[in-house]
C-alpha cells in the first residue's frame, strides 16, 4: 500500500511540475527582438560627491536572452578614468505606444525594462523602442554597487 501511495505522489509531482514549465513557456517572447550589442554615450552622476561625468566616448550594452521575458544585461565602459563593468538582469514589460517622446514614425512596440534591487542600492527603469525596420532606441538608467546613477542611449 505504501509503494502504491508512493508511486501516486510521484505521478502526480511530475504532472504538476509538467504543467509549471508549459505555463512559463506559454508567456509570449519578449525579449528576442530586443537582443543584440549597441554602442552607447553615457553620463553618470555621483550623489555623494556632487560630480558627474560624461563624455561622446562610446561605451557597450549588450542585451542577451534568459527567457521568454528577462534580458540579461551588461554594461562596459571604457574610457580613461571612467571603468564600468556592469551586469544585471531586467525584466521585460510591454507599454503602450502614446508615451513615445521620440516622434519618430514607424514605432511598433515600447517596452519597459525593470532591474528590481539592483545590487541592494536601488532600482532602475529604463525603456526601449522597437521601430518597424527592427532598429531599437532608448536607454537604460541604473544605479550601480558604487551608488552612481549610470545613464545610457543608444540606437541600433
Amino acid at each position: 500500500m505504501n509503494k502504491l501511495a508512493l508511486l501516486m505522489l510521484s505521478l502526480i509531482t511530475l504532472s504538476l511540475g509538467g504543467c509549471r514549465q508549459n505555463d512559463q513557456e506559454a508567456t509570449p517572447d519578449l525579449a528576442t527582438s530586443l537582443v543584440g550589442q549597441f554602442k552607447a554615450t553615457y553620463l553618470i552622476a555621483d550623489p555623494t560627491t556632487q560630480q558627474s561625468s560624461s563624455s561622446g566616448s562610446l561605451s557597450l550594452v549588450q542585451l542577451e536572452r534568459k527567457n521568454n521575458n528577462t534580458l540579461a544585461v551588461k554594461v562596459k565602459i571604457d574610457d580613461g578614468a571612467v571603468q564600468v563593468n556592469d551586469r544585471f538582469d531586467a525584466v521585460v514589460t510591454p507599454t503602450n505606444l502614446e508615451g513615445d517622446g521620440l516622434l519618430i514614425p514607424d514605432l511598433r512596440s515600447r517596452y519597459n525594462l525593470t532591474a528590481s534591487n539592483l545590487n541592494g542600492k536601488g532600482s532602475g527603469v529604463s525603456s526601449l523602442n522597437l521601430y518597424q525596420d527592427g532598429k531599437i532606441r532608448g536607454g537604460l538608467s541604473y544605479v550601480n554597487s558604487l551608488g552612481q546613477i549610470i545613464s545610457l542611449a543608444f540606437v541600433l
